[in-house]
């Protein structure tokens, strides 16, 4: 008990011994608690959110006249920001302090999220309109964001109507739904609609450098063009695979790692396959197939990265249309190069033979004999 008693005291008067020691629990703690690229850069005002300008303009506008509506519906494919923007407004139109984050909003009490996934009965509904009642703690509106709002029942939308079309002063509706058209019309013509448009390839590559910077990441523009494709007019797609692509090659992306960190079709593979068919040499085809498959290449992605990849040849053909191909300029210049070697017939004769064989290898049992002899024609 002595020697505990006189260790405790040695400590007290040399406490910056236990410095250290706290410091890289904190570090610890912060390591294992580390927020995704998604979460830790979203929006949190109108000026933050990327693209969607006819959206974001007018819900500032309405929200700086105080012309704000009861209901809003926005509609959009996925991670194109629409709860995003429903958290934006929320914070506007209550003043919320922009410290308090997205995901935390609704903690306020004054803004009452729910999933319409998970939440899409009847009786889900029925216990909202008693949250409803209930006007906000502080602020002036108490908001409500529905998430997946087409998931609702018929009977669960029938019971929200009447509350929709007479709210309470202090209520406001924000909706979001990929699916629109399964939305009952009696809802839609009560709120005013926001339809969200997919994000362009040069407009995620801005935001992704603007985050790689404040991330200490370098990256070259070829990785970048290649997270934007796959994201497919999703920002937060591209997020992920930027946060996908850091955990495997670490603060310096390059080409070559990212294409193995995604499972990614290489672009030089599909120009190689091109100048192959372009010499006739199906010896070096059948060779590269054998390759492609060897290293773990699914057939069917292939196939449909092969289609975009004539798709652009095609395109390359009149220089006028080339900025509808989206890769970099030095790409670019390969397309027109590799392009001025077919006519325009090949090159749609060629989109015709890999379409049909998209179908074709889906279902068949010998997808490589398919490969082969679509490459063979």
């Amino acid at each position: 008990m002595l020697f505990i008693i006189f260790s405790l005291q040695w400590v007290k008067k040399d406490s910056h011994f236990l410095v250290p020691f706290h410091r890289n629990r904190k570090e610890l703690f912060m390591a294992q608690n580390y927020r995704a690229l998604t979460r830790t850069y979203r929006p949190q005002t109108f000026d933050d959110i990327v693209s969607q300008e006819h959206v974001r303009s007018t819900l500032k506008n309405a929200s700086k006249q105080n012309r704000i509506s009861h209901a809003y519906m926005f509609c959009g494919p996925r991670g194109v920001g629409k709860t995003t923007m429903a958290r934006v407004l929320a914070r506007a139109v209550n003043n919320i302090d922009t410290e308090i984050d997205g995901e935390s909003l609704n903690q306020t009490l004054n803004i009452v999220e729910m999933d319409a996934a998970s939440n899409r009965k009847i009786d889900d509904v029925r216990a909202l309109k008693e949250v409803i009642r209930v006007p906000p703690q502080n602020g002036r509106y108490k908001i409500f964001i529905i998430d997946e709002v087409h998931m609702l029942t018929k009977e669960a939308f029938n019971a929200l109507l009447k509350t929709l079309e007479e709210p309470p002063a202090h209520a406001i509706f924000i909706f979001a739904t990929t699916e629109p058209h399964k939305v009952l019309p009696t809802i839609l013509s009560r709120v005013q609609r926001f339809d969200f448009k997919r994000i362009g390839v040069e407009e995620i590559i801005s935001r992704l450098k603007v985050i790689c910077a404040r991330e200490s990441i370098t990256i070259d523009d070829e990785s970048l063009h290649v997270i934007a494709r796959r994201a497919d007019g999703a920002l937060r797609d591209a997020l992920g695979l930027m946060d996908q692509a850091i955990a495997f090659c670490g603060d310096e992306i390059t080409y070559s790692e990212l294409l193995k960190a995604l499972n990614i079709v290489d672009r030089n593979d599909l120009f190689t396959l091109i100048d192959i068919i372009r010499e006739r040499n199906s010896g070096a085809g059948l060779t590269l197939i054998g390759e492609l498959i060897q290293a773990g290449t699914d057939i069917q992605e292939f196939l449909v990265t092969l289609t975009e990849h004539i798709r652009n040849l095609y395109v390359a053909l009149d220089s006028e249309c080339l900025h509808l191909v989206e890769a970099t300029e030095a790409t670019r210049e390969r397309y027109v190069e590799q392009a001025s070697a077919f006519s325009e017939d090949d090159l749609i004769r060629m989109l015709h033979l890999v379409s049909d064989a998209q179908f074709r290898i889906r279902d068949a049992r010998q997808p490589r004999v398919q490969f082969e002899i679509l490459l063979l024609k």
